[in-house]
Order: structure tokens, then C-alpha cells, then sequence
């Protein structure tokens, strides 16, 4: 089963820049006027200051452009210029800390949430995105305390609801989390990855009619969201409709663009092909490629291994489900991001 968690990317606080911009520019002209009246050095240190606030500014809005590119490691390094020119700029700690998200060195993104909440404790992004960050990391009670921070700061702000919500699912409380996701979708109906989360959360409390609505409706939002096709193609895979499971599954075929999404693909093609007594060999194919590449995944195999119990299968098919998901696990822990 997969949920969605995001990261809030920054937007630029551009009135901000282009007051201090203006005010830069009049300190400069003062600076000026007043050594050539006094003859002091004050306004040299003046300029100078300003200067490097300035040139911090524009490492900031180089590592801006290339986080908007995807750069995440150039823009990581921008960030880190901006810092050096001026170390008290949150928003650079902020962007930084939102890159190594992206890149999934969640500790690391930890320690620059940190500063920059240090330096401005009301930016609310910082502490959604640290919440995040504990979330992927499993840490899901500080997760929810930075989330609760945040909604404190923003009683509005959607995705804060949504990965709460996940959080609550992972501690085991889905009540809770449910009461999460419809908040979600009270301030934004058209949030596909809250139907998706939702649909997860009722999968697993065996509310199957309320899931494949939600599952119904976050497709019909969002059609290349992979994750909802295979945790529907899970859904009827675990009730024993083989035929639909695989039928739902063709559908996100040619919709497959990460090596997450190609991983969970091939680990479900090779299941619900064996279920079906088919040749699973081109599938194992595409299965063992995924397995030799480097992705990280939230995929929970709980529903998979707890239908396997039960299952009214043959003892092979049952080995041969289980010695997949056990390869697909061995690579989670193998390479889960820190």
C-alpha cells in the first residue's frame, strides 16, 4: 500500500526582496552622501553589509531556479553560498533543508528546518516540511507535533492535514487519521492523494465499498498517480479477484516514469501473473532489473503478507508470493533514505 506524503516547495517572498532591495539601494545613496560630508568610513561598512546581503540574494534566487529545475543538488550548493554571505537567511536554510527532502537525506533536511525555524519561528512551511521529514524517517510523533505547529500557524494549510493523517495511520490510529483526510477534502475536494490516503485507510478497516470509492475518485482527479492504481489493483488482488486486480493494473502500464513506480509495478505483475497460472518470466525480468536500481519507497506490504495467511492458494503460489515480497523488502530496508 503507498501514501503520498509532499513537500512544500517555497515560494519566493518577492514584495519582501523588492523592499530590500530599494532599501539597499537608499542606504548605498545616505552612505555615500554622508562620507562625502563627514568624511567617515561608516558608510563603507554600510555598503559592505548591504553588498552581502545583496549577493546572498542572488545565490538565493540561482538555487530557487535550479530547485525549479529539479537541480536539487545544485541548487543545495546555491543555498549554501547564500548562507555563507549572509547566515542568518532562513529562507536559505528552509530551501535547503526542502532540497535534501528531494534528494532523501531526511536528517539532513532536519537540521536545516531547525535553523531556519531558529531564525523565524513562524515560517510554517518549515515546520510542515520537518514534519514530513520525521514522517519518512518514522518518527511519526514529532511528525504530528510539527504538524500541529503548522496548522497552528495556518488553520488552512491542506497538505498539513494529509500527512498528519498519515502519520496517525502509521501509529495504528485511522480514526483519527480518516478525521484528518476529510478536513482535507472539506477545504479541497479536488485533492486526489487525499482520496488515495483515504482509500488506504478504509482498505485496511475492511470498509472496501467506502475504498474503491475513494480509490474511483482519486483516479478520475489525478489518472497518472500510479501509486492509487496498484494500491486498487492490491485491493482486489487481497479479495481474491485476480482478473480485476490485473485489469487495474494494465492501466498504469504506460504511466510509469519513476524506478518506485516501476519497482512496485513489476513486484505486482509477477504476483497477480503466477495467481493467474501464467509464464511469469518476462515479468521476473522486469522485476529483477527494478531490483538492481537505487529507489527509495513507502510501499507497505502489511495487506499482502496478512491475505497471504489465508489465502486459498496452492503452496507454491504461496512461496512464490512470499519470496517476492521478501526480495522487495530485503531492497526497502537496503535503500531506505536517512
Amino acid at each position: 500500500m503507498k501514501e503520498n506524503n509532499e513537500i512544500v516547495d517555497f515560494e519566493e517572498r518577492i514584495s519582501f526582496r523588492i523592499i530590500l532591495r530599494i532599501f539597499v539601494v537608499i542606504i548605498a545613496i545616505l552612505g555615500c552622501f554622508i562620507s562625502y560630508k563627514s568624511g567617515t568610513t561608516v558608510s563603507a561598512l554600510a555598503l559592505e553589509v548591504n553588498s552581502r546581503e545583496v549577493i546572498a540574494e542572488d545565490w538565493f534566487n540561482s538555487g530557487l531556479n535550479y530547485y525549479n529545475e529539479k537541480r536539487f543538488q545544485d541548487a543545495i550548493n546555491s543555498f549554501k553560498k547564500a548562507i555563507k554571505f549572509n547566515p542568518k537567511y532562513a529562507d536559505a536554510y528552509f530551501n535547503k533543508g526542502s532540497a535534501y527532502c528531494n534528494l532523501g537525506s531526511f536528517q539532513q533536511a532536519i537540521k536545516d528546518f531547525n535553523k531556519a525555524i531558529e531564525l523565524d519561528p513562524e515560517i510554517t512551511d518549515a515546520y510542515y516540511n520537518r514534519g514530513t521529514a520525521y514522517n519518512r524517517l518514522g518518527n511519526h510523533e514529532q511528525a504530528i507535533k510539527d504538524f500541529n505547529k503548522a496548522l497552528e500557524l495556518d488553520p488552512e494549510l491542506i497538505e498539513a492535514y494529509n500527512n498528519r493523517g498519515n502519520a496517525y495511520k502509521s501509529l495504528g490510529k485511522k480514526e483519527i487519521a480518516i478525521k484528518d483526510y476529510n478536513k482535507a477534502l472539506e477545504l479541497n475536494p479536488q485533492m486526489s492523494l487525499v482520496y488515495n490516503n483515504r482509500g488506504n485507510v478504509y482498505y485496511s478497516l475492511g470498509n472496501k465499498e467506502q475504498a474503491m470509492k475513494d480509490y474511483n475518485k482519486a483516479i478520475e482527479l489525478n489518472p497518472q498517480f500510479v501509486g492509487t492504481y496498484t494500491n486498487f489493483s492490491e485491493f482486489y488482488l487481497t479479495s481474491n479477484k485476480y482478473e480485476e486486480s490485473f485489469d487495474i493494473l494494465n492501466k498504469a502500464k504506460y504511466k510509469l516514469k519513476t524506478k518506485d513506480d516501476k519497482g512496485t509495478y513489476s513486484y505486482f505483475e509477477c504476483i497477480i501473473i503466477k495467481l493467474l497460472n501464467q509464464d511469469t518470466k518476462e515479468a521476473e525480468t522486469k522485476f529483477d532489473e527494478a531490483m538492481k536500481s537505487d529507489f527509495d519507497t513507502t510501499w507497505d506490504f502489511d495487506n499482502i503478507e496478512n491475505w497471504l495467511k489465508t489465502a486459498k492458494i496452492s503452496e507454491d503460489t504461496k512461496k512464490y508470493i512470499k519470496e517476492k515480497t521478501d526480495e522487495f523488502k530485503r531492497h526497502k530496508d537496503l535503500h531506505k533514505k536517512n
